[in-house]
C-alpha cells in the first residue's frame, strides 16, 4: 500500500498524570523500547533545577544515514541565577544518551525550549529575556554544528511559551511538502509563524478574538493542521479549536470545544477513527480529572461527542499528553 494512504493507527494514549508542577526536577525519562521493555535513564546529576523537558517527537521518529535518532532538550536554573538551555540525543544503535550540550552561555533566563527534526537538520526554539523583555530564540543543528542563535520575534511584548510543529503535507504526485509551525504567547493572545529556507516569516495574530487565549497545542494529520487552546471567553476557561486553511494560509474561525461553567484546561489533540480526539483537564467534579471527547467537520458543522471521563479519583489529574504512532 502505498505510505501516502496509509492512516495512522492509534496505539495507545499516555497520561501524565502530574500533581505538583511547580519547580519540578527533571530527573529521568522513561521509554518504551522494543518487546515492551522499559529503561530508565538518568539526564542530569548535579545541584541545579533542570526542567522543562521536551523531545524531538515520538520514539526514534527520524530516518536517516545517521540512523534513528531522538533529541531531549531542557532548561537548567544554574547555582549562578541565570537559566540556561542543554540538549542530548540518542541513536537507536546505541545503548546511551550523548553527553548533554549546552546550547547558551550568558547571564539571562533562557527556558522554555522546544525541539524538532525538520528534513536532516534539529531545530530548537525557546524564550530569552535577553533584551529585557522576553522575545523567542531559534538555532539549528545541520548535522555537524549548532549555529549561532538568533532572534525570530522582536517586540516590545513579552514573546513566550513556543510551541512548534513541523508536519509533512503530501502533494502525491509532487514533491512533498515540510510545513514548520511556532505558536505562541503574547500579551495572553495567539501568534504563529512559518520557518523556511529563507528564514521566519512575519508574526502573525491566530484570531482577532481580543480574549485570553494561552497553552496552545498544535497536531498535524496527513494534510490537515490543526491547534487547540484554552480561552477565558465567558468568564471561565474553556478549550477551542481552529484548523489551517491550505488555500488561504490561514486559521479559519475557532470553534468551541468544550462548554462548562468550570476550568478545562491544557488541551492535547490526536487523530483516532474518521475523528480528532481531544483530551483536557476540567474541575467539573470537583477535582481536576482528565477527559475526552472526538471533533470532527461535517460540511460546514462540527459534530462533537459527549464529554467521557478517563479518570475518577479524589487526587488532580492534570496536563494529560497524548502520542500517535504510525504502525505497519
Amino acid at each position: 500500500m502505498d505510505k501516502r494512504k496509509k492512516k495512522g493507527r492509534l496505539l495507545f494514549v499516555h497520561i501524565f498524570a502530574l500533581v505538583s508542577l511547580s519547580m519540578m526536577v527533571f530527573k529521568s525519562f522513561v521509554a518504551a523500547q522494543e518487546y515492551n521493555r522499559f529503561r530508565t535513564f538518568h539526564f542530569s546529576n548535579n545541584s541545579s533545577d533542570n526542567r522543562h523537558p521536551r523531545f524531538s517527537g515520538g520514539i526514534y521518529s527520524v530516518w536517516g544515514d545517521a540512523g534513528e535518532q531522538l533529541w531531549l532538550v531542557y532548561d537548567s536554573k544554574l547555582d549562578s541565577g541565570n537559566t540556561e538551555i542543554f540538549t542530548s540525543v540518542r541513536f537507536r544503535d546505541e545503548n546511551f544518551w550523548r553527553d548533554p550540550l549546552r546550547l547558551t552561555d550568558n547571564v539571562f533566563r533562557d527556558e522554555y525550549p522546544v525541539v524538532k527534526h525538520v528534513n536532516e537538520n534539529t531545530i530548537v526554539v525557546w524564550q530569552t529575556n535577553r533584551r529585557d523583555n522576553f522575545d523567542l530564540m531559534f538555532s539549528v543543528f545541520d548535522g555537524n554544528n549548532w549555529k549561532e542563535p538568533e532572534f525570530i520575534t522582536d517586540s516590545k511584548s513579552d514573546d513566550i511559551h513556543p510551541e512548534l510543529l513541523v508536519h509533512q503535507i503530501y502533494e502525491y504526485p509532487q514533491t512533498d511538502t515540510v510545513v514548520v509551525i511556532l505558536v505562541w504567547e503574547r500579551d495572553q493572545k495567539l501568534y504563529w509563524n512559518q520557518y523556511s529556507e529563507a528564514g521566519w516569516n512575519l508574526p502573525k495574530a491566530v484570531t482577532n478574538d481580543s480574549t485570553n487565549q494561552t497553552n496552545p497545542f498544535l497536531f498535524g494529520f496527513e494534510n490537515t493542521i490543526s491547534m487547540a487552546w484554552e480561552r477565558n471567553k465567558y468568564g471561565n476557561v474553556d478549550i477551542f479549536g481552529s484548523w489551517l486553511d491550505s488555500e488561504t494560509n490561514e486559521w479559519v474561525v475557532p470553534i468551541q470545544l468544550t462548554e462548562s461553567e468550570f476550568e478545562d484546561r491544557n488541551p492535547s489533540l490526536v487523530q483516532g477513527y474518521q475523528e480528532m480526539g481531544l483530551i483536557w483537564q476540567s474541575n467539573r467534579d470537583g477535582d481536576f480529572d482528565l477527559y475526552s471527547r472526538g471533533w470532527r467537520q461535517d460540511k460546514d458543522s462540527i459534530l462533537l461527542s459527549d464529554p467521557v471521563s478517563l479518570t475518577e479519583n479524589d487526587s488532580s489529574d492534570v496536563d494529560a499528553y497524548t502520542l500517535l504512532i504510525p504502525h505497519g
